[in-house]
């Protein structure tokens, strides 16, 4: 463990490992022992707290070192992959869909998952058998890997937008005070003819 990580306590400590789990701050703070009622707002100062955001850096460094964990090469590539992947390559020459072990090695690590079911029909009595045989393949989401990888990249800007409880523009709110407010006020040019 990281000199950082040690020096918090240890529901602070478990926030941390739970938090890189998934990347979302309320459920690792429900996870780590904090109350559901005040996760998100848990969640968040914890996110700010610059010990946790050491130890988080830390445990990020430790993660980035382990020979099972793909680098952010491999991922950027896996997004990559998954873009450009052809379903065309599922079928061979005659239409018919290859079964996994003849994919090739780019095809099958694009694969989402798969489904394989057999139904075995008899007929005459038992004397002829077939085997039916259904595969399925789940491809990848392209979208959800566009976006991902658009977004390592930058060519997405984020807006965030802050509302209470009851989804009102907080901020919003708060400007159009403030220009309440100042709507009485001299303006520059009023000021110097004041002064």
């Amino acid at each position: 463990m990281g000199e950082a990580l040690d020096k918090l306590p240890p529901k602070r400590q478990q926030f941390c490992r739970e938090y890189l789990i998934d990347l979302n701050a309320t459920q690792a703070a429900i996870r780590a022992g904090y109350s559901k009622k005040t996760a998100a707002e848990q969640g968040y100062r914890l996110l700010i707290n610059v010990q946790v955001q050491e130890a988080l850096r830390e445990l990020r460094e430790e993660l980035a070192q382990r020979p099972d964990i793909a680098t952010p090469e491999e991922v950027l590539a896996g997004y990559t992959r998954d873009i450009r992947f052809d379903p065309r390559k599922l079928f061979d020459e005659s239409g018919i869909l290859k079964d996994v072990k003849d994919l090739d090695d780019d095809t099958a690590l694009a694969i989402a998952g798969f489904e394989i079911s057999e139904k075995i029909a008899e007929s005459n009595g038992g004397q002829d058998t077939t085997c039916f045989r259904n595969l399925k393949y789940k491809l990848p989401d392209k979208k959800a890997n566009r976006d991902s990888l658009a977004k390592h990249l930058g060519l997405f800007v984020e807006r965030h937008a802050l509302t209470d409880t009851d989804g009102n523009d907080v901020l919003g709110e708060i400007l159009d005070e403030i220009k309440g407010v100042t709507r009485g006020l001299p303006n520059r040019d009023q000021r110097k003819i004041l002064e």
